[in-house]
């Protein structure tokens, strides 16, 4: 195994270096091509069109959207055909408008014949490099040991969030109380990862010794909450203490100041846009609605927003009239009480663009945690840890936990949904909103919806 900055999977650096290789790969296959039907100074000519490095910039960002630098250890040659299948289609819409929206900046070289043969020969190119790539994580996986520290009421949780990652792999867990004696025997073992799920008074000074000095000889040795944070994206609300979360570093949305200013700016001019691209929709679909189910167009209902703070939010109305004549009930996955054509508009988002005018309010933002019911509120925070921290920040139209997680419908997979929030909220950027951004699209393209 490699040192103690290696990780279980691909890490950003990593990924980053595999889009950079497929872009030198993509140059070299439209180099050789311009070289075969021009002549190597072409070539030149062909690095400096504009034309040119849209059509590489497109290449990256669908490649991105499509979810090709997204490793996993179960994904197969037909997942990697099927993606690249999809890149290579959009890739020919971005050819053809540059064809022939930017036909100036084409010179004699920039031509169809050339940008086609090389989409089509760098689509089954990059098909296998990825699928190599990916053999290459499941060998690495398999090649690696585990032992886990942790508590034993932790025990499910732990094992429920880390074994599909680790199915393959040697992994050991050990529970508190711990044998000194059998304890050190296990660490003079050859571990690749050592997790840690308890405290340093749980293990003693001595094993808190041996494993201080195994972390500076190379050895990979984390703490539960890091393996969490940068391999699950999410905070474990089982492990998290109150004392931990007020002294680590992060919740720039919680403390004010630049970055929640520029995220409001952000949330007004994005939520115009689409103003602006959905305003078909605003007359369209209210026909839809009356024709598919009588009754009213929008529904709204009472939210729990930032603070605690109560308003109304609206959407196209996708159930019957009669949905919750019984009181509030969770939603669930094929709901029986959603109509024909309210199955579309959840799975493709399409009843959620009347919350933009919350957005322009103040009440939303476009991305953070999803606004719950008070009626629901009231119980979860009874029943969830740290479940109030979700409500420092302003709900979302979308968010972390909306792309990472498919659905929720009871309060066990609330509990999941706010591990994600957690970690949104904690780490918050510009760049993790783009990428939130992004993994709605494909979550809407790929028809996953709730």
């Amino acid at each position: 195994m490699e040192n103690s900055e290696h990780s279980l999977f691909f890490s950003p650096r990593e990924k980053f270096l595999v889009l950079i290789a497929d872009v030198f790969i993509y140059l070299l296959i439209s180099a050789a091509q311009v070289t075969i039907f021009k002549d190597i100074q072409a070539v030149s000519f062909l690095l400096v069109s504009p034309g040119y490095w849209f059509v590489v910039f497109s290449l990256a960002l669908l490649s991105y959207l499509f979810g090709a630098y997204d490793f996993s250890d179960d994904s197969k040659f037909h997942d990697w055909l099927v993606k690249f299948l999809l890149i290579g289609s959009c890739s020919v819409l971005v050819v053809v408008f540059v064809n022939y929206v930017g036909a100036k900046e084409r010179s004699g070289v920039f031509s169809r014949p050339q940008l086609f043969g090389t989409l089509a020969l760098y689509l089954p190119v990059i098909c296998l490099f990825h699928d190599r790539l990916q053999r290459r994580l499941i060998k690495r996986i398999r090649k690696s040991k585990f032992l886990v520290l942790c508590q034993q009421e932790d025990r499910s949780e732990i094992e429920k969030d880390l074994r599909p990652l680790l199915s393959v792999a040697d992994v050991v867990f050990l529970f508190k109380p711990f044998d000194s004696e059998q304890l050190k025997e296990f660490l003079s073992q050859d571990w690749d990862f050592v997790f840690l799920g308890v405290s340093s008074s749980d293990l003693g000074s001595e094993i808190t010794s041996q494993i201080l000095v195994d972390r500076f000889q190379g050895k990979y040795v984390k703490d539960l909450l890091q393996i969490y944070e940068k391999m699950l994206f999410k905070l474990p609300v089982f492990y998290l203490t109150t004392n931990g979360l007020s002294l680590s570093d992060g919740f720039r949305l919680v403390s004010g100041g630049f970055w929640v200013r520029l995220k409001r700016l952000t949330d007004l001019l994005v939520a115009v846009v689409l103003f602006i691209i959905f305003l078909p929709f605003f007359l369209i679909l209210p026909i839809l609605i009356r024709w598919d189910s009588a009754g009213s167009v929008f529904y709204s209902q009472t939210r729990v927003g930032k603070n605690k703070w109560l308003f109304k939010v609206f959407k196209y109305r996708s159930m019957r009239m009669d949905a919750e004549v019984n009181g509030p009930q969770w939603a669930q996955q094929k709901d029986q009480r959603v109509t024909f054509l309210g199955r579309f508009l959840r799975k493709s988002r399409l009843d959620e663009i009347p919350q933009l005018w919350n957005i322009l309010k103040g009440d939303m933002s476009l991305i953070g945690p999803r606004p719950e019911r008070p009626e629901f509120v009231d119980q979860l925070e009874k029943q969830i840890p740290f479940y109030h921290l979700r409500h420092v920040v302003r709900p979302g139209l979308t968010g972390w936990a909306q792309v990472n997680y498919p659905y929720g419908s009871s309060i066990r997979e609330a509990q999941e949904k706010l591990q994600y929030d957690l970690y949104y909220i904690k780490n918050y950027n510009p760049l993790l909103d783009l990428q939130i951004l992004f993994k709605t699209v494909r979550v809407v393209l790929f028809q996953r919806g709730r």
